[in-house]
């Protein structure tokens, strides 16, 4: 039922995305045009301003290290390609893996979220294992951090939900809802 629910959104948003899977991208084709009209040091002024204004830049220093480190359009293009490969990489990987976790058995799903969220035991927790549904967290987690967080830097995984933080409401309300899906496999 969940399925039947999500699935038009799915395709919705799928259909949205081929749409700007084109040949030429808009922003090559500024690129070639900014190179044919002779409006390098225009474009590259607009592009350096605007960095600083982002990066929160102060200094003259620090102003002329954007300017070394993006100093025309095509390296600016080749770092608007990179971001975008790395999105469509992590979309990819949600995508992937959610089709996966809606795939998965029920019941050896809900088996392993509740040895996950509702079992805790004394042994370390830097040795358990992860259930599916903590993992795709990761994944989104990371996705998220890649599509809304433009840093310096590489982007690194979370470390996952901190499961000791569950309230014991909120274990019930699991237990609960383990129950009843447990009931309904039967």
């Amino acid at each position: 039922a969940a399925k039947e629910a999500v699935e038009p959104v799915t395709t919705l948003v799928e259909n949205c995305y081929a749409g700007f899977v084109n040949e030429h991208s808009w922003y090559e084709e500024v690129i070639t045009w900014v190179e044919a009209a002779d409006q390098e040091k225009q474009i590259m002024k607009l592009v350096h301003d605007e960095m600083a204004q982002f990066y929160d830049v102060v200094s003259e220093k620090e102003f002329r290290e954007i300017q070394q480190k993006y100093p025309n359009s095509r390296l600016v293009l080749y770092k608007i390609f990179e971001k975008l490969a790395d999105l469509n990489k992590n979309r990819d990987a949600v995508t992937k893996e959610m089709k996966n976790l809606s795939e998965t058995n029920p019941e050896e799903f809900l088996n392993k979220a509740i040895d996950c969220h509702l079992r805790v035991s004394t042994s370390s927790q830097k040795h358990k294992k992860k259930c599916r549904l903590c993992e795709v967290h990761d994944i989104i987690e990371i996705y998220e951090n890649t599509l809304f967080h433009f840093v310096k830097g590489e982007i690194k995984g979370s470390k996952g939900p901190n499961r000791a933080s569950v309230t014991s409401d909120e274990r019930k309300e699991l237990e609960k809802a383990g129950v009843f899906l447990y009931d309904e496999q039967k």
